[in-house]
């Protein structure tokens, strides 16, 4: 509408020209045919030019108007698209705090159950030094009942009877301290071997947790350093592979 004012306006200017400026009628008149018909012609070009040009601002502005409201769309677009991927953002963002804080936990724990395995190891080499000491009591057992069988064949071959029933009495006392002395060696050799396997078995499982707490504070600071600026695909695909790392974790302990 302003544009076609504007060449309404620009007619009437030209109209104006013809009848009070330099091309008045008046004046026309007083010239001759040919430079009247000259004059008039020169003035519809320049009208016609103008007018082009006119009609091409017209064109121009309202391609760039509609340029406008595609683009102020896109922005509107944008801007709505922009406050999806930060609200997803967010929650995957608190997903993995949560995440991470259950995996520190559980890092903790294990921490806690691999300082224990130290006392274990205390507890294994006290039994093994138990186990020794009962060997070498049984060794000087036997050792005292080797000596107190020949002692008394040799009283029984030179027919010195009179300490015979002593001796005998403590051949049977060691005997039977020998007996005691086994049966305790025997019930504490099995205990030892059964806690030794299962000491072993423990310390084992202690390795591997070693090995898979450290694999998950790399997985951790990984997931805290990334998470920091990743696209929206990118991070949703690492917390894809965090979330199965830590399935397979969970449950393969």
């Amino acid at each position: 509408m302003a544009h076609r004012g504007h060449m309404d306006g620009l007619s009437a200017q030209a109209a104006g020209l013809m009848r009070h400026g330099s091309f008045a009628a008046g004046s026309l008149s007083s010239r001759s045919p040919l430079d009247s018909s000259s004059t008039l012609e020169m003035l519809e070009k320049k009208l016609a030019m103008q007018t082009a040009e006119v009609e091409k601002l017209i064109r121009e502005n309202q391609r760039l108007a509609t340029s406008h409201e595609v683009l102020r769309q896109d922005i509107v677009d944008t801007e709505k698209e922009m406050q999806l991927i930060r609200t997803h953002l967010g929650e995957v963002q608190t997903e993995t705090d949560l995440q991470i804080r259950d995996l520190l936990e559980r890092i903790r724990l294990m921490e806690a159950d691999i300082q224990s395995g130290d006392a274990v190891n205390k507890e294994l080499h006290q039994v093994h030094m138990e186990a020794k000491r009962l060997i070498a009591e049984r060794q000087m057992l036997t050792l005292e009942i080797e000596n107190a069988n020949k002692e008394i064949q040799k009283l029984s071959a030179s027919g010195d009877n009179k300490s015979l029933p002593e001796l005998l009495a403590e051949l049977d006392g060691l005997r039977k301290e020998h007996h005691n002395l086994r049966s305790q060696f025997e019930f504490e050799k099995n205990t030892n071997v059964k806690q030794v396997e299962q000491m072993r078995t423990m310390e084992m499982n202690l390795i591997t947790m070693t090995k898979q707490a450290e694999k998950l504070r790399a997985d951790v600071a990984n997931a805290e350093r990334r998470a920091q600026g990743l696209p929206e695909e990118m991070l949703a695909k690492l917390c894809q592979v965090f979330y199965l790392s830590y399935q397979a974790f969970y449950f393969g302990l």
